[in-house]
């Protein structure tokens, strides 16, 4: 039964060890999955009105065939968020040009760029993330210049309200 109880620890002791390097080769091992040409990359214009999509086009490598998510972003300062998407990609070096990114509508004029985070667990315990960003571009906000246009509507009808309702408080005290 000694005997039995020796190779019972020894099992085990080995097998935890097993666990740690591997969990410990997951955790450490500096694999590259996917990587981009340039982290700053150009879009096909400058200039783009609220509403339109935006285009751009990345050179990328991926090593394995693993299931990637793509979360992306327009940002100014205050940051609005696409949904991500998930997909994989072919592996090796390719070329692709990216344009279902709208810009919305609500978005007020100013410089924006695009930015996007490529993420791919390659095991249970790692998960490999790459960003990258577009060069800035202006954007004309439409619906910023209407809504300003529209609260100016807004406080000139207010104040015009308000002079009515002061000239005809008045009338009433004039009348008594």
């Amino acid at each position: 039964m000694t005997n039995f109880l020796k190779w019972s620890a020894f099992a085990v002791i080995v097998s935890a060890f097993s666990i740690m390097a591997t969990c410990a080769y997951w955790i450490l091992l500096p694999e590259e999955v996917f990587s981009v040409k340039r982290s700053i990359i150009p879009t096909d214009k400058r200039t783009y009105i609220a509403g339109n999509h935006v285009s751009y086009t990345v050179e990328y490598c991926k090593t394995r065939p693993i299931v990637g998510s793509v979360s992306r972003s327009i940002v100014d300062g205050v940051r609005t968020t696409y949904p991500t998407i998930s997909g994989d990609l072919p592996t090796g070096c390719h070329t692709v040009t990216v344009s279902d990114i709208k810009i919305p509508i609500y978005l007020a004029s100013g410089d924006y760029h695009l930015e996007m985070t490529v993420e791919h667990q390659v095991n249970p315990l790692s998960t490999r993330v790459v960003k990258y960003q577009t060069e800035p571009f202006q954007v004309i906000g439409v619906g910023a210049e209407r809504m300003e246009g529209m609260q100016q509507q807004i406080d000139e009808k207010t104040s015009q309200f308000e002079r009515e309702v002061k000239e005809i408080k008045r009338e009433l005290r004039e009348k008594k």
